[in-house]
C-alpha cells in the first residue's frame, strides 16, 4: 500500500505508521529537498582526494539552509509462505509553518534547479504548503515550553522564569531513552552495494531508476510483494519517480534483489537473504562516498579507510594557471591525475611512488609554483588548524587549506605557463659511481644556471631504474 500524509490526516495515520515500522523486517527511507548546495556546485565544492571529514564537513556546511518537503518511508515484512513482501509505504508532505504568533517563523533558501527538476517531475508544490506536516525541532521545543512556563508563572504572580536560549540548527541531542534503539539500527545504501563487489561488474549504472532496471534482470530476480487487502499499491509499470515514497518502495526492492543475489554464493543456495544476515555485515552502517578516489565510504560506526596517498602531491600555483598547466608542468612522468582545492592549488597524483622525491627536487628552484607531499601537507595543516580559524557572521571558518600553503612554502612570483619538469633516463651500462658523479655535476650547473636565468629551472635527473 501506499498513503500520502498531509497535516490534515497525519493524526490519524501516525498509529498505522508505528505499527507498520514495528511489524517491519527492515524500513526504506528517500527525501526530497529545496536545493542540494548553497555555494559552489557540488562537484567544484569537493574534490576527489576529501578525507570523509572533509567531504562531509563541505557539505553539510551549504546545505543546512535547505528544506527537506517530503519524506517517503516503506517497511517490508517477509511472509516465508507465500515468498513475498508485505509492503506499506507513506508520502509525508512537510512543511514548518508557524502554528502560533510565538512559535517559529522558519526562513529558508531553494536552489532554482532543484525546484525546477521537482517541477518537471509533477511535483505538488501546493500540497506542501498548504498541507505539509508542521514540526519544530527539540531546541524550539523547548524554548516553546518554557515561554509557555514563564507567561503561565507571570499570570500566577511567581515571577519571571530563568531562559536561556538554544544554540538553533547544532547537534540534536538524543533522548536518553532512545539511545539504545538507535544503537541496534543498522543502515544499508543499495549504492554503496551496487558500487561493490560482488555487484559493481555486473551493475553499470546505480542511479535508482536504472538500478531498478537492471535488478529486474537476470542474474537478479526481482522480489513478489502484496499489500493488505483493500489499499492501494505503488505500479512499478508508472514509475512515479522523485516521488520520496515510491522512490523508498523502490530502494526497498533494490536491496531484496542485491541481498538474494549473495544467497546463489551459498552452498546450497539461498532464494531469500534476510536484512540480518551476516551476509550483509560488510555493508552495515557505510555510506557512499562519490567522486572520492581511494576512499569508497563513510564508516558511521568505526574509523574510515586510511589509504596511503604516498604518490600524491600538494601542488600550490599563480591563479592563472589551469588543468592543461599541470599537465605540462608533469609531463615528464606520464599519467597523471588532477584534483582541484581551490584557484591557486590542486592535489596531483603521480602514477608511481617514487617519482615523487624526483618531483619534490626539482621543485627547490621552482619560481612559479610550490610542491609538497601528502604527508607534509596533512601535517601543515593540523598545525595551522587551530591559528587559522576565524570567526564570521555563520560561526567558525576554517583556512587551513591556504595556511598550510603557506607553513612550509613561500609563494613566488607568477611567470606565466610552466616549464616542464625535464628528466632525462641514463643507459644502463652506467655505474653507480659515475651515475653519482655526474648527477651532482648537472646540480652544480643547474644551480648556475637558475642564478643567470630565474624564468626557467632544467633539472634532470637519472632515472635508471624508475622510467626504464
Amino acid at each position: 500500500m501506499y498513503q500520502s500524509v498531509s497535516c490534515v490526516d497525519f493524526k490519524e495515520v501516525l498509529p498505522e505508521v508505528c505499527n507498520a515500522v514495528q511489524e517491519a523486517d527492515f524500513i526504506s527511507i528517500d527525501g526530497e529537498f529545496t536545493g542540494i548546495s548553497d555555494g559552489p556546485s557540488v562537484s567544484a565544492l569537493t574534490n576527489g582526494l576529501d578525507t570523509p571529514e572533509e567531504r562531509y564537513t563541505k557539505l553539510r556546511k551549504h546545505s543546512m539552509n535547505f528544506l527537506l518537503f517530503q519524506f517517503g518511508l516503506c517497511t517490508f515484512r517477509y511472509e516465508p509462505n507465500q515468498s513475498s513482501y508485505v509492503t506499506k509505504a507513506f508520502n509525508f508532505y512537510i512543511f514548518p509553518k508557524p502554528f502560533s504568533r510565538t512559535s517559529p517563523d522558519i526562513k529558508f533558501i531553494c536552489q532554482s534547479s532543484s525546484i525546477d527538476f521537482l517541477a518537471s517531475q509533477g511535483f505538488d508544490f501546493n500540497k506542501v504548503f498548504r498541507s505539509g506536516i508542521p514540526y519544530l525541532t527539540q531546541e524550539e521545543e523547548s524554548q516553546l515550553r518554557e515561554q509557555y512556563e514563564e507567561r503561565r508563572s507571570q499570570i500566577n504572580g511567581a515571577g519571571t522564569v530563568l531562559y536561556t536560549p538554544t544554540a538553533g540548527m547544532g547537534f540534536c541531542n538524543v533522548p536518553e531513552d532512545q539511545r539504545d534503539f538507535i544503537r541496534m539500527v543498522e543502515l544499508l545504501d543499495t549504492k554503496l552495494m551496487a558500487s561493490t563487489q560482488p555487484y559493481k561488474e555486473i551493475i553499470s549504472n546505480t542511479s535508482l531508476a536504472e538500478l531498478h532496471k537492471q535488478l529486474r534482470e537476470k542474474p537478479f530476480r526481482s522480489p513478489t510483494t502484496e499489500c493488505p487487502e483493500g489499499l492501494q499499491s505503488y505500479d512499478t509499470s508508472t514509475e512515479q519517480l522523485h516521488e520520496a515514497g515510491y522512490d523508498a518502495f523502490i530502494t526497498g526492492l533494490c536491496f531484496i534483489s542485491m541481498a538474494n543475489y549473495l544467497g546463489s554464493f551459498l552452498t546450497p543456495p539461498k532464494s531469500h537473504i534476510s536484512a540480518r544476515s551476516k551476509l550483509l555485515e560488510p555493508f552495515y552502517n557505510k555510506l557512499f562516498l562519490m567522486r572520492v578516489i581511494d576512499i569508497p565510504y563513510l564508516n558511521m560506526s568505526g574509523p574510515d579507510l586510511q589509504p596511503k596517498r604516498d604518490h600524491v602531491l600538494y601542488v600550490t600555483f599563480p591563479k592563472e594557471w589551469k588543468t592543461s598547466d599541470l599537465y605540462q608542468l608533469f609531463s615528464a612522468f606520464g599519467n597523471i591525475q588532477v584534483s582541484w582545492i581551490d584557484d591557486t592549488s590542486a592535489f596531483v597524483c603521480l602514477s608511481q611512488t617514487e617519482q615523487v622525491q624526483i618531483a619534490m627536487n626539482t621543485s627547490r628552484y621552482a619560481e612559479s609554483y610550490c610542491i609538497q607531499t601528502y604527508a607534509e601537507y596533512m601535517q601543515s595543516r593540523q598545525k595551522s588548524t587551530h591559528t587559522s580559524r576565524r570567526w564570521t557572521d555563520d560561526g567558525w571558518a576554517d583556512t587551513s587549506y591556504s595556511a598550510a600553503a603557506m607553513t612550509t612554502c613561500r609563494r613566488r612570483r607568477s611567470l606565466g605557463s610552466p616549464q616542464p619538469i625535464r628528466v632525462k633516463v641514463k643507459g644502463a651500462a652506467d655505474t653507480r659511481r659515475g651515475r653519482r658523479r655526474r648527477r651532482r655535476r648537472r646540480r652544480e650547473q643547474q644551480r648556475e644556471q637558475v642564478c643567470r636565468n630565474a624564468h626557467t629551472c632544467h633539472v634532470t635527473r637519472s632515472l635508471h631504474k624508475l622510467m626504464s
